[in-house]
């Protein structure tokens, strides 16, 4: 004996597909009206608290603060050196610059401090407050910055005290990419010069 097949009527079929074509059309609709929103930039806050543009996460964000504090730290490693340790401290500064930076610094330093071996001297530092005597700007296709951080270095040997030596030094940073230094800078030349009586 078959079983009798129930049959769907036509009335719940056109149901069903007009509720779907409802369903159908109010999510089309949505996605337009989101696709055709203007897209929402996500904006970020500087040292100042003045709202900004984020950087994108391959470039890093800098601000003039930081480039100074930057070119501090950097300036004091390259002239904080003993003659035990003078190959760490020397390679531990060179981090803070650009290659060509970097070999700058010790072409510069090396006669120094061979000397410092020879007599067992220490060389330390004390620096004033930076200042930024030019803000970001273009340099060969890169951003950037003049600082000048006046500074005090002293020798120490074990046979004899030096009288200290007051310098401006004048240092160039640079932006780099993020895989060259962490920070996104790195400082391209530093120049001493005499002091100066009074800064500008």
């Amino acid at each position: 004996m078959a079983k009798s097949v129930k049959r769907i009527s036509p009335a719940l079929v056109i149901l069903i597909l007009s509720v779907t074509l409802a369903i159908m059309t109010l999510a089309n609709g949505l996605l337009l009206t989101v696709a055709s929103r203007e897209k929402q930039i996500p904006f970020a806050v500087n040292d100042r608290l003045q709202v900004m543009r984020p950087a994108p996460l391959d470039t890093q964000n800098v601000s003039d603060s930081r480039v100074l504090d930057f070119a501090e730290e950097a300036l004091r490693a390259s002239f904080s050196h003993d003659f035990v340790n003078v190959i760490g401290t020397l390679n531990y500064a060179k981090r803070f610059y650009t290659t060509q930076g970097g070999r700058m610094l010790q072409t510069q330093l090396e006669p120094i401090l061979d000397d410092m071996r020879k007599e067992r001297a220490v060389m330390s530092n004390s620096t004033e407050a930076p200042l930024m005597s030019r803000s970001a700007h273009l340099f060969h296709g890169r951003v950037a910055w003049d600082i000048e951080i006046p500074i005090t270095i002293r020798f120490q040997g074990q046979r004899a005290s030096y009288s200290p030596r007051e310098r401006i030094a004048r240092i160039q940073v640079v932006q780099v990419p993020p895989e060259e230094h962490a920070r996104g800078i790195s400082v391209h030349t530093i120049q001493l010069e005499p002091a100066r009586k009074t800064r500008q």
